[in-house]
C-alpha cells in the first residue's frame, strides 16, 4: 500500500531498485567477485553486487555517480566500520560508515541494509513507512467492540482474523454484558476442535431460534466443518432479531467464500509497546466511569 502511494506522489520508488528489494538477485550463476570477509552473507553479497551493478547505470539525485556503485569497494577497503555496523543491535537506527547516510535516500538506505542483515529489514520498513508517509499508517487501530456490533445484523456473522498474543473473546464478552448477553447465559461459546462440529451446530440453530449469541472460537482447527457452517448459514431463513454469530479464526484459506462474504471481517492485533497498551486501555474507559473517579 505505501509503495502504491509513493507511486502516486512526487517521490515515487525507482522500480529496478524496488524489484531488487523484493525479489534479491534472481540470477541463476553466481558473481565472479568472491565476498572480502566471512562475516558478510552469502546471499546478501550476491544481491549487494546485482544492486552495485545496476546503480551503475544509474545517476544520484543531485547528478553524478550513483553511490551505491562503490558500495562493495568501500566495504572491502574499510572492513572494521562495516564489520561494527553489521554487528550492532540495531544497525537500522545507526548512521551508515563513511558519510553514506548523507549520499543515499532512505529507501537506498533500506536496500543496503536487506544486503547486509536480512533479519532487521522489518522493522526498517516500519520506520520508512513513519517517515514517509506518516505514524498512522503503522499503527493499528484500537477496535471499538461497540461499533462492531452496530455493524452486525442477525445475518452478517463477525469474523475476527487472530493475530499471534491477540484473543478478542474477553472483549466480546463484556460488550456481550452490557449489552444483557452475559456469557454462559444469553452467550454461548465453544472453542472448536476434532468432533465438536455436531455441538457447534446445534448451538447455532439454537442461538438462531432463541436470539442468542454464539461465539466459535478457533475455526480454523475444524477446517473440514467449515463447508457445513456454510451450509448452516444458508439454511437460516429468518433467524431471531437478537441473534449474533461471532467466529475467531487464524488466517486459513479453508474458509468457505461464502462464510467470507457474508461476514463482517475484523483483523485483530495485540497493542505492541507502552503507547498502544495505553490507547487499547483508554479506549476502553467510558464518560461514566470517568465520572465517578
Amino acid at each position: 500500500m505505501a509503495v502504491k502511494i509513493l507511486e502516486a506522489g512526487p517521490t515515487p520508488l525507482d522500480p529496478e531498485f524496488l524489484d531488487i528489494f523484493l525479489k534479491g538477485n534472481l540470477s541463476l550463476e553466481t558473481h565472479p567477485r568472491k565476498k572480502p570477509y566471512n562475516w558478510l552473507p552469502e546471499v546478501g553479497w550476491q544481491d549487494l553486487m546485482r544492486l552495485t551493478e545496476l546503480a551503475a547505470t544509474k545517476q544520484a539525485a543531485g547528478g553524478g555517480q550513483h553511490p551505491l556503485c562503490r558500495i562493495a569497494d568501500d566495504i572491502t577497503k574499510d572492513e572494521a566500520a562495516w564489520q561494527t555496523y553489521h554487528e550492532r543491535e540495531a544497525p537500522e537506527s545507526a548512521p551508515l560508515p563513511n558519510g553514506f547516510s548523507t549520499s543515499l535516500t532512505q529507501f537506498e538506505t533500506l536496500l543496503l541494509l536487506r544486503c547486509l542483515r536480512m533479519d532487521r529489514v522489518t522493522v526498517a520498513i516500519t520506520h520508512f513507512v513513519m517517515a514517509t508517509l506518516g505514524e498512522r499508517f503503522v499503527t493499528p487501530p484500537v477496535l471499538d467492540y461497540s461499533a462492531i456490533y452496530k455493524q452486525t445484523s442477525e445475518t452478517t456473522p463477525v469474523l475476527f482474523v487472530l493475530s499471534p498474543g491477540a484473543d478478542p473473546a474477553f472483549d466480546v464478552f463484556r460488550l456481550g454484558e452490557e449489552l444483557g448477553f452475559k456469557p454462559g447465559g444469553k452467550l454461548k461459546y465453544m472453542a472448536l476442535g476434532q468432533g465438536m462440529g455436531p455441538k457447534a451446530a446445534e448451538l447455532i440453530e439454537s442461538g438462531a431460534a432463541r436470539g442468542l449469541w454464539v461465539m466459535l472460537q478457533n475455526c480454523h482447527l475444524l477446517p473440514r466443518w467449515l463447508k457445513n457452517l456454510d451450509k448452516i448459514l444458508e439454511r437460516l431463513q429468518k433467524p431471531h432479531k437478537d441473534f449474533r454469530l461471532w467466529l475467531t479464526s487464524e488466517p486459513t484459506d479453508k474458509f468457505p467464500l461464502g462464510v467470507l462474504q457474508r461476514s463482517l471481517k475484523v483483523v485483530t492485533e495485540p497493542p505492541n509497546g507502552l503507547k498502544l497498551n495505553l490507547r487499547q486501555s483508554y479506549s476502553k474507559i467510558t464518560e461514566e466511569v470517568l465520572a465517578n473517579c
